[in-house]
């Protein structure tokens, strides 16, 4: 498998949307994550791991973490994952459960955890699942 591209929006300590474009980074064949405490290095690794396998890695571990405090409330947290395997590309796009506003009257509701997963075929992405179990 090749990591292509990652996109993480409302993740973690990042309440915006960043990419980490590996394609550029494995240029030189090798990178290190850097940095440091609280900047962010096990949130990559966390949202690769929700990206893959729809949770996070230990025993003790919590999707619910993934969604960033730093965020707007209304912005819904998703981890979108490029790779190729087998010589195929693929795309997967995963939310977290998360609270966000009600859309009438005051308080908050709870949104289900999504995932995506599209193959690039011909230069587009074409629909392989939207359901988790698979």
């Amino acid at each position: 498998m090749r990591l292509h591209r990652l996109t993480l929006t409302a993740i973690g300590p990042f309440a915006d949307t960043q990419t980490v474009d590996f394609d550029r980074l494995c240029e030189s064949g090798l990178f290190l994550l850097e940095g440091p405490t609280g900047a962010g290095k096990s949130t990559v690794l966390d949202a690769l791991t929700f990206a893959l396998y729809g949770g996070l890695a230990g025993e003790e571990a919590d999707a619910a973490r993934l969604h960033s405090h730093f965020a707007d409330a209304d912005t819904t947290p998703e981890v979108t994952l490029v790779f190729s395997l087998a010589g195929r590309k693929f795309r997967i796009r995963r939310t977290p459960a998360h609270l966000r506003p009600k859309k009438r009257g005051d308080g908050f509701t709870q949104e289900r955890s999504s995932a995506m997963l599209q193959r690039e075929i011909a230069g587009r992405y074409e629909l392989v699942s939207d359901r988790q179990d698979e």
